[in-house]
């Protein structure tokens, strides 16, 4: 199997957690580092993108780079993973993603060939933040940041999407739990408690 980069988004502002989510405690360390070792053994490399530093990021088991674009949310992020990328895929996952399955990533790995990109349908809408892109999304990726567009989902109708379907999805993961984030203090407490 080809090799991928691994690469976690953690340039949010957190504004409805009222903390960092980076900082939230996940089994005793930070949740960004729990995510980063759920990913660690998997990936070539583990590369964390961040906004401009406002507060330290706990001690991780992977690179730091920031923003090309700041401002323009996960499109940015997913632009300064593939632009630092060694490899020439790699796995985009939100850093408040803590319920990773590592079946259902190789899974999705094995459907790379033939596409620029392998896109999670949970829930019939597309999840870019449990994804995989190649290098050559980068051009696309570019233009769409410097014409002013956000979206990471108006972007697939410029690629050579793989879309996985629930069905596909559920045989690694039943519940769907990889793609559970957590955005306020009440969804936390609810998370914290399934995280092993």
């Amino acid at each position: 199997m080809e090799l991928f980069t691994a690469v976690i988004l953690a340039g949010g502002q957190s504004r409805r957690m009222g903390q960092d989510k980076a900082w939230l405690d996940a089994g005793g360390r930070p949740l960004l580092v729990h995510v980063a070792e759920r990913l660690q053994n998997l990936a070539a490399e583990v590369i964390v993108v961040r906004a401009a530093p406002t507060t330290p990021l706990p001690a991780l088991p992977a690179r730091v780079i920031e923003d090309r674009y700041p401002g323009m949310g996960p499109l940015a992020g997913l632009h300064a993973g593939l632009s630092a990328s060694a490899t020439s895929w790699i796995f985009a996952v939100a850093c408040d993603m803590p319920l990773l399955h590592q079946a259902l990533i190789r899974y999705l790995a094995l459907l790379r060939p033939g596409h620029d990109a392998v896109i999670p349908y949970p829930t019939g809408q597309p999840e870019p933040l449990h994804a995989f892109y190649h290098r050559r999304c980068l051009a696309v990726i570019e233009q769409a940041l410097a014409s002013g567009q956000r979206s990471v989902w108006k972007l697939y109708t410029r690629l050579q999407v793989r879309s996985v379907s629930p069905l596909e999805l559920t045989v690694f993961d039943p519940d769907l739990r990889s793609f559970v984030n957590v955005n306020t203090p009440t969804e936390w407490e609810r998370v914290r408690r399934l995280i092993s």
